[in-house]
């Protein structure tokens, strides 16, 4: 018979998925961390090196009334930051689209959930609703100017009304689809009408009333540039268009990477406030 002891070593001998993670290299970690961001920054600079040796060349592919040398475009987008000019006109956008974006968040999600929870009325007004949504705001955009002139007020309603609707569709669907069974098992445990809202029928709803949030502030962007194209005397658009009809590429050029840069910390703060809202949802970055 074996009367031999096991060793302290194969007593304490962890199976394998119990047993820590090897330690991730520090070149490796630091690589997956800043490595997106080192491509983007060398692709960036690849293109802006061809671009400026492209147009600065004695016969440019394009002339360079209409596409700039970057070199040009960075003198002029730091001239006219100095100067306060791109500043001011962009305020002047920033301003209008955070109205029209604040209105449509405060009316549209609490009157989508409204409508949702009710079947007849979401039944009758829905199809009022998907009209709006695919309505081409911009073929309305000489009506607008001509009842509320050029001033605020016609871009705000143009942005409303092209940042509401999404928001609005999306409620909808999210409300619609909140799984009965959890309002069943809430009732069963004697939830009241206010702890199956704030409990149940909202955290089930956040994620499409993110989603909607993220698509209108994409179509607030657009609303703000139409608006101001066919209608404004200010405005990041507006400097855009004024200085390409004079053939200064370089301030319109410089006017654009402005709006570039605001679209992107838009579309990149939203998505970041969309995963801190709704954390349990898998983020795809593209």
């Amino acid at each position: 018979m074996d009367t031999s002891v096991p060793s302290t070593e194969s007593m304490m001998e962890r199976p394998v998925l119990e047993r820590p993670m090897e330690e991730t290299p520090p070149l490796k970690r630091f690589w997956e961390r800043f490595g997106p961001t080192i491509i983007t920054v060398i692709n960036l600079g690849i293109f802006i090196f061809l671009w400026q040796t492209i147009q600065a060349s004695d016969n440019p592919i394009i002339d360079t009334r209409y596409i700039p040398t970057p070199i040009d475009m960075f003198k002029s987008l730091w001239k006219n930051l100095l100067n306060g000019i791109l500043i001011d006109h962009a305020i002047f956008s920033g301003t209008n689209y955070i109205l029209g974006m604040a209105i449509s968040i405060v009316v549209g999600i609490p009157l989508g959930i409204f409508l949702g929870l009710n079947p007849v009325v979401r039944s009758i007004t829905q199809t009022y609703v998907w009209i709006g949504y695919s309505t081409p705001t911009i073929a309305i955009q000489p009506i607008i100017i001509v009842i509320l002139g050029f001033g605020i007020e016609s871009k705000v309603f143009l942005i409303v009304l092209m940042t509401f609707f999404p928001i609005m569709v999306q409620v909808l669907a999210g409300v619609a689809t909140v799984d009965p069974v959890l309002l069943k098992a809430g009732r069963l445990f004697g939830a009241n009408n206010r702890q199956l809202f704030s409990k149940i029928i909202v955290p089930f709803t956040l994620p499409w009333i993110m989603t909607g949030i993220r698509l209108a502030s994409r179509r607030g962007l657009i609303a703000v540039i139409i608006a101001e194209i066919f209608g404004s005397v200010r405005g990041l658009a507006y400097y855009i268009i004024r200085k390409a009809e004079v053939f200064d590429s370089p301030a319109s050029f410089a006017a654009i990477v402005i709006l570039m840069v605001i679209s992107l910390l838009i579309i990149n703060g939203m998505a970041w406030l969309e995963q801190k809202a709704t954390p349990w949802r898998v983020a795809y970055k593209i």
